[in-house]
C-alpha cells in the first residue's frame, strides 16, 4: 500500500470521526432525539445505515488538511448546507453531489477556474455565499452568472 492510499484511509477515518461529531451536534438530531453516538459509531463501523447518518450532516469543515480531492465517504453527505474546504490543495472541484449547499468556502487552494459543471444547474441557484479568495483565478468565472441567489462573493 503506497503513501497516497494510507493518507486517503487516514483522511477517511478522520472525516468519519468528524462526521460522527457533526451528526451528534446537528439540530435535526436533537429534535428527533435519535442521535445516539453509540448507534452512529456502530452504523459507521458495520456499514448499516451509514448513508442515512451521513446524509443528515449539514455543516462540514475540512479546512487545512492539504487534500486535493474529497474523500469518497463524503459523497454520502447529500444534506450539506455549508462546507469549508479552505487552505487545501484543490486544483479542481466537483460539488455535483451536494445540491443543498448554500455556503462554500474554497479559499486558499490552487484553483485556476471554476468549470461550468462543478455543480448541477439547480444547485447553483442555492449558493448564497462563495469564497474563492487566495486562488489562482484570473478572470470572473462564467458559472457565477448562474448563481442567482448569490449574496456574498469573496
Amino acid at each position: 500500500m503506497n503513501g497516497y492510499h494510507i493518507l486517503n484511509k487516514c483522511l477517511c477515518i478522520a472525516a468519519a470521526f468528524y462526521l460522527i461529531i457533526s451528526v451528534c451536534s446537528c439540530e435535526s438530531s436533537y429534535r428527533s432525539g435519535n442521535a445516539d453516538i453509540d448507534n452512529i459509531l456502530n452504523n459507521l463501523v458495520t456499514g448499516e445505515k451509514t448513508e442515512a447518518a451521513l446524509a443528515d450532516i449539514r455543516e462540514l469543515d475540512l479546512s487545512g488538511l492539504n487534500i486535493d480531492s474529497l474523500p469518497p465517504l463524503l459523497a454520502h453527505c447529500t444534506g450539506l448546507v455549508s462546507i469549508d474546504l479552505s487552505h487545501n490543495a484543490f486544483t479542481a472541484i466537483d460539488m455535483t453531489k451536494y445540491e443543498k449547499l448554500a455556503r462554500i468556502d474554497i479559499s486558499h487552494n490552487k484553483l485556476e477556474h471554476l468549470s461550468e459543471d462543478f455543480m448541477t444547474a439547480d444547485s447553483l441557484k442555492n449558493i448564497r455565499i462563495l469564497n474563492l479568495t487566495g486562488n489562482r483565478i484570473a478572470s470572473i468565472p462564467p458559472v457565477l452568472t448562474k448563481m442567482t441567489g448569490l449574496q456574498e462573493l469573496y
